[in-house]
C-alpha cells in the first residue's frame, strides 16, 4: 500500500497556507489603516462641529455689533437713571415739576445721606398708589409693605448706593396725588417709591412719600 500523501492533498494544503498569509498580511496592514481612517473622520467631524459653533458665536457677536448703537443709548439711559453723582438737584426738579403739572401742593421734600444699596422685597406701584388715593376717605397711614410677607434682611451692596427721600403734598383731589406719584416716578432718574401715607389735613388730603434713588460711583 503506497503511504505518501497524494500531490493533490499537497496542492489544496499549500493553497490554504498561502491564502491564510495572505489574510493575516491583509489584515495586519489593513486594520490599523482602517482604524486610523476611522479616527480621522471623527476628527474632521469634531471640527466640523466646532466650526459651527464659533460660526454660531461669530454671528451672535456680528448681531451684537449691529445693535451698538441700540446698546449704547439703552446704556446712556441707565446711566441717566443711575447716575454716578449723588447730586439730587434733578431729583428736587423732578417733585417740583410733578407738584406743578398734577395740581398739587408741595409742603416739603428732603433727602437722607447715601448708603449701601439694598434690596428691596417688593415694589410699590401706581396701582397701590391709586388705592391709596381711593381710599382718603378714612383718616389713618397707608404701609404699601404692609401686606408683603416677611423675609430675612437682604444683603448691602457697597458699589452701589441709594439716597432716601421724604416727600409731603396736599391737595383736596386725592386722586391729583396719585398722578403725582406716577409722575415722579416717571423718570429720567430713577425714583423707586417705599412707603406712603394718606392723611387728613384741616380737610385736604396730605400725601406723605418715602422713596428711594439710586447712584451707582464709578459707572
Amino acid at each position: 500500500m503506497n503511504a505518501t500523501v497524494p500531490t493533490r492533498v499537497i496542492h489544496i494544503v499549500g493553497a490554504l497556507l498561502v491564502l491564510a498569509v495572505a489574510v493575516a498580511g491583509m489584515l495586519m496592514i489593513a486594520l490599523p489603516l482602517f482604524v486610523q481612517a476611522q479616527a480621522t473622520t471623527q476628527s474632521a467631524s469634531d471640527a466640523a462641529a466646532g466650526n459651527l459653533a464659533y460660526q454660531d458665536q461669530v454671528t451672535a457677536l456680528a448681531a451684537e455689533d449691529d445693535r451698538r448703537g441700540e446698546i449704547e443709548t439703552e446704556l446712556a439711559a441707565l446711566r441717566e437713571a443711575i447716575p454716578a453723582s449723588a447730586d439730587l438737584d434733578d431729583v428736587f426738579e423732578r417733585i417740583a415739576a410733578s407738584a406743578g403739572e398734577t395740581g398739587v401742593t408741595l409742603v416739603s421734600a428732603s433727602a437722607g445721606e447715601p448708603e449701601a444699596w439694598t434690596a428691596r422685597p417688593a415694589d410699590v406701584s401706581g396701582e397701590s398708589a391709586q388705592a391709596t388715593a381711593d381710599g382718603a376717605g378714612s383718616t389713618g397711614e397707608t404701609d404699601a409693605a404692609a401686606s408683603a410677607p416677611e423675609s430675612p434682611a437682604p444683603a448691602a451692596d457697597a458699589s452701589r448706593q441709594q439716597v432716601g427721600l421724604t416727600i409731603v403734598v396736599e391737595t383736596e383731589d386725592p386722586l391729583r396725588a396719585a398722578r403725582f406719584l406716577d409722575a415722579v416716578t416717571a423718570g429720567p432718574r430713577l425714583v423707586a417709591v417705599v412707603q406712603t401715607a394718606l392723611s387728613d389735613s384741616g380737610g385736604a388730603a396730605q400725601l406723605t412719600v418715602s422713596a428711594t434713588t439710586f447712584v451707582a460711583p464709578g459707572d
